[in-house]
């Protein structure tokens, strides 16, 4: 019974040996053992600041790996001083949900096409407040021929382009000189100044004895609108005007009917008919706003045009 047991235990025990050997070396590995990444290096023709080990590469905004190393010189000639970086793609973040790949820079002949297609990788911000880089993996159009570094094939080497971060440094360099060129302290001086003046010369004008003026000149127009013989006047004036033209009218009716003076006598008698009217109406409307002889009659609101 024993010597049956003991080739039990020895597999129980042998395999669960093996099961803590992997796991340590999953776990001391980082989980590489079984990662299915690829190491690439790109050659930089500019300055670096602001890229970082663990630094996210991406391809058209979607993380696909990480930086791995920043070298000073790596495997190119000595006059060359682009920088050299070492990345790390992971090639299950370029598979779909089916597990197909569209684009695999893990496979050489994939990698070779993509890059004769105008891949290429450049440094762009992550943040420009804090200046942190990361690298772009992209396509462009316009021509410009790969340029590879590497002396001898130690990596896949993806061929870099100029970033466009030293133009947005530039510019923003040059937004900030503009903004200190302001004369702050001058535009301050003249607005003070301008205030100032305002100030004073609104202390100066006789506000009490504008307004006491003002009332004055309501009074007397109001105390003219009704005064009797302002009213007598009008009264007058369209009796007369009425007077008038019953004088035309009588005329008229001695006259012929094919006659150019009746005809002229016709024009007078609308004529006064209608200086009596308006007349009339004006009077009517000083009398009850007697303020319009000094601030005129308001505009009439203007009427939107029907679309």
């Amino acid at each position: 019974m024993s010597s049956q047991t003991k080739p039990t235990l020895i597999g129980a025990f042998v395999a669960g040996a093996l099961a803590l050997f992997v796991g340590a070396l999953f776990l001391l590995g980082d989980g590489r053992w079984f990662s299915d990444k690829q190491e690439f290096v790109i050659y930089f023709p500019e300055s670096i600041n602001g890229l970082t080990n663990g630094a996210p590469v991406k391809f058209r905004g979607v993380p696909i790996g990480e930086v791995k190393g920043i070298l000073i010189h790596y495997n190119q000639s000595e006059s060359d001083l682009s920088i050299p970086v070492i990345i790390s793609i992971d090639r299950t973040h370029l598979r779909d949900r089916k597990g197909k790949t569209s684009v695999d820079f893990t496979d050489r002949d994939d990698l070779d096409k993509a890059i004769k297609s105008g891949l290429r990788a450049r440094l762009d911000y992550q943040s420009i407040v804090t200046g942190m880089l990361y690298i772009d993996l992209n396509y462009f159009d316009d021509g410009e021929p790969p340029r590879f570094v590497q002396l001898e094939p130690k990596y896949w080497e993806i061929p870099a382009r100029m970033s466009s971060t030293r133009d947005i440094m530039d510019d923003v360099k040059r937004m900030i000189k503009n903004i200190s060129d302001i004369d702050f302290n001058g535009i301050s001086a003249h607005l003070t100044g301008a205030l100032k003046q305002a100030e004073s010369g609104l202390k100066e004008m006789d506000f009490k004895g504008i307004n006491a003026r003002i009332i004055k000149t309501l009074d007397g127009a109001d105390a003219l609108m009704n005064s009797p013989d302002l009213k007598k006047a009008i009264a007058e004036l369209d009796d007369t005007i009425l007077a008038a033209r019953d004088a035309f009218a009588s005329v008229r009716d001695t006259l012929k009917p094919d006659s150019t003076l009746r005809y002229e006598l016709d024009r007078m008698l609308q004529e006064a008919s209608g200086a009596a009217r308006s007349f009339r109406q004006l009077a009517e409307y000083l009398d009850r706003n007697p303020s319009a002889l000094i601030t005129g009659r308001p505009e009439a609101p203007k009427q939107e045009k029907k679309k």
